[in-house]
């Protein structure tokens, strides 16, 4: 019986355009993403997950992340916009 292989894709950790960076989001960020969507209806609206009410409901879905990354390939992102120069 023979083997098949399958490489999969790693994606990389950080991906940039001049106006983009999009990076692996770290336990650091949960005030952030807290303030900025994750507690927001509208921002929310369309993700599988409901708007947080704490900062610790960010807290534990960044843990979640990382464990998903550290058993997985799938790894969510993180964006943070540049202003033009």
């Amino acid at each position: 019986m023979s083997h098949i292989s399958i490489n999969r894709m790693t994606p990389p950790d950080t991906f940039e355009t001049e106006r983009l960076r999009l990076r692996v989001p770290v336990f650091s960020d949960a005030q952030r993403i807290f303030d900025t969507y994750a507690r927001d209806p509208e921002a929310t609206r369309y993700l599988i997950w409901q708007p947080h009410k704490t900062i610790e409901e960010t807290h534990i879905f960044l843990k979640r992340c990382a464990e998903g990354r550290r058993l997985s390939s799938r790894r969510p992102v993180a964006a943070h916009s540049f202003r033009a120069q």
